[in-house]
């Protein structure tokens, strides 16, 4: 059965020349941007986003193309995590730019930095991603130091 609140809905944006005739930012509308920074903002800890400073994504492959894309150049080299995220290697090498596998140690899944400094240097890197996805590991502050 239909819904009368989304057909209505539906109605009523078609009537609306600034939903139905174009199309919206592409950071997001004005709305949904200015609710996120809202949502975000902390006014006792003088935090203030500001909706300028939000994006909105098209789910988690848009926002993973949008933020890897603005660390790239063609012929850049990514590290990524191994295991991790194939679509990493698909954004940067649809990019011109290619990727070096950077090893989690499987009893911690933090990054070797052994491993990570040697592929620096052998592929001058200067991008790299963490492990996060898809084992749910957020690099401790020894490794973040470490990488430092």
């Amino acid at each position: 059965p239909q819904c009368p609140a989304i057909i209505e809905a539906l109605k009523s944006s078609l009537d609306s020349p600034s939903i139905a005739a174009g199309y919206v930012n592409a950071c997001g509308t004005t709305e949904a941007r200015d609710a996120v920074a809202s949502y975000h903002s902390c006014p006792e800890l003088q935090l203030n986003v500001s909706p300028d400073d939000v994006i909105i994504a098209n789910g988690c492959s848009g926002a993973l193309e949008l933020a890897i894309t603005s660390l790239l150049d063609e012929g850049s080299v990514l590290l990524v995590p191994r295991p991790g995220f194939p679509l990493y290697e698909v954004i940067a090498r649809s990019h011109g730019a290619s990727v070096a596998y950077y090893d989690l140690d499987p009893s911690t899944w933090e990054c070797n930095l052994e491993h990570m400094e040697q592929l620096i240097i052998d592929q001058e890197c200067s991008n790299m991603l963490s492990s996060s996805s898809p084992i749910k590991n957020i690099m401790s502050n020894r490794i973040v130091r470490g990488i430092v």
